[in-house]
């Protein structure tokens, strides 16, 4: 069976060689990429185990989005971990309730609390700064890891866990401190942005990938932001603040990288 990557349109191939290198370099001043780990600063807690408090609303700190969630179901609520975004102008102070999808120029940035009888949350869309930056069209989302997102179904090809980027990989199902879930569901433009859920399989997830408008000095129209650094390997997945200490364009898929470190470390504390 041919591997995910050789069976994906086009238009996504591009996008995933884009938001993986920007080999140019090609960033502006006020943009500096970071390493998510899974951790919030202003709740100062790792992983999204603090979702499973369903009555609280459950919002991403500020300058944040979200690059991956748990498997989805008819019956939420959805998990996820939110990754800090480049720069600070890229969202407004402008924020929204949405059933499954948000609207044009919004991306999910929360999930309110609970309403029975079958536990949906809706999810706080937060709207872009559309002065400087736009949207791609929405793709749908694909699996990674081990396992299914519907339960007893096979769901097709998926990302291998070592495939994502190393200075985001530990961020996805990251559940806690030291735990992972196996898998979930994300774009194959890693760090394209979450806007919707419509269905209960990865499939119905739905991603867009942001690029700036061109304005002044940023880089041309329909060119995409570097949502975070090309890390070869991070130097620390218990801290928030950690960064590349082995620069390059692709994951490390050595046997002591840190992605495959998270891989083994998921079983060991659930």
């Amino acid at each position: 069976m041919p591997r995910l990557r050789n069976t994906l349109p086009q238009v996504l191939l591009g996008l995933l060689a884009v938001s993986q290198s920007q080999a140019d370099g090609n960033v502006p001043q006020d943009h500096h990429p970071r390493a998510c780990v899974g951790y919030s600063e202003s709740n100062a807690i790792w992983g999204w185990k603090w979702m499973s408090q369903v009555w609280l609303e459950s919002v991403c700190d500020a300058n944040s989005a979200v690059y991956e969630l748990d498997n989805p179901s008819l019956i939420r609520p959805h998990w996820f971990n939110c990754c800090p975004l480049p720069a600070p102008d890229i969202l407004e102070n402008e924020h929204l309730w949405a059933e499954e999808s948000c609207p044009e120029n919004y991306v999910v940035t929360g999930l309110g609390p609970a309403r029975l009888p079958n536990y949906l949350r809706k999810f706080r869309c937060t709207k872009i700064n559309s002065r400087r930056y736009e949207l791609l069209p929405s793709h749908p989302g694909v699996g990674w890891g081990y396992g299914t997102s519907k339960i007893l179904l096979p769901e097709g090809e998926k990302l291998r866990k070592s495939e994502i980027p190393d200075a985001i990989a530990s961020s996805f199902g990251r559940k806690s401190l030291g735990e992972w879930d196996q898998n979930g569901c994300t774009s194959t433009a890693f760090g394209a942005l979450l806007t919707g859920v419509d269905g209960d399989s990865c499939a119905a997830t739905r991603f867009q990938a942001l690029t700036f408008k061109g304005v002044d000095s940023d880089p041309p129209h329909g060119y995409p932001v570097l949502m975070f650094p090309p890390c070869k390997r991070i130097a620390d997945v218990f801290d928030p603040r950690t960064g590349c200490i082995q620069n390059g364009l692709t994951p490390n898929h050595s046997n002591h990288s840190q992605t495959d470190y998270g891989e083994t470390q998921k079983n060991s504390h659930r």
